[in-house]
């Protein structure tokens, strides 16, 4: 079985593609293809495999930037993060709120969905993983309440960005990311 990592654009035109080596993953083509690509001034986005250090370096190295999803593959980091991002901290009515806050509602496909992100105003927290991940400048989450046919779910994914920018701006690399996804 043959597996391609491919790069698109946020309107699904392909940048290029590598096959990934049997016995491998995904996480090398993907360095290599970034290599290979001009990438400067972009924003490429990944999922939690590739949430690595070394990628963001790459990233960097090639004057991009990155919107990464963190997972547990990074162990004590993402439990830190995701401890800042729990509902018991995370209070829209709180005036004294340390989150930059954007929402959007979206009614489509038989349900109802509001995403949130949460963009914390203060990394001093999380100084020593700043030292260890290149350009490493907003972390954020997205909160997604679903309600299908009478059913309420949420789930949170969090974020490591290089880019310097506002939380609706982050909300819509992820939308743009998972529209992406979809092209598999």
């Amino acid at each position: 079985m043959m597996n391609i990592v491919t790069a698109y654009t946020d309107t699904g035109i392909a940048l290029g593609q590598i096959t990934v080596e049997n016995k491998s993953n995904e996480i090398p083509a993907v360095r290599e293809l970034i290599e290979l690509l001009n990438i400067e001034g972009m924003v490429v986005t990944a999922d939690a495999m590739h949430c690595q250090k070394e990628t963001a370096e790459i990233i960097i190295k090639n004057q991009g930037d990155y919107v990464l999803q963190l997972k547990a593959n990074q162990g004590r980091f993402y439990e830190d993060v995701y401890a800042m991002f729990d509902d018991k901290y995370i209070n829209e009515a709180d005036n004294e709120c340390e989150y930059e806050i954007f929402s959007t509602i979206e009614k489509s496909h038989g349900r109802i969905e509001k995403r949130t992100c949460y963009v914390l105003n203060e990394l001093a927290y999380f100084t020593d993983y700043l030292a260890e991940w290149k350009g490493l400048k907003k972390i954020f989450a997205v909160k997604r309440e679903i309600e299908r046919n009478g059913e309420k779910t949420t789930e949170i994914s969090c974020y490591l960005s290089s880019k310097n920018t506002t939380a609706e701006k982050l909300l819509s690399y992820t939308r743009k990311h998972w529209q992406a996804e979809s092209f598999h």
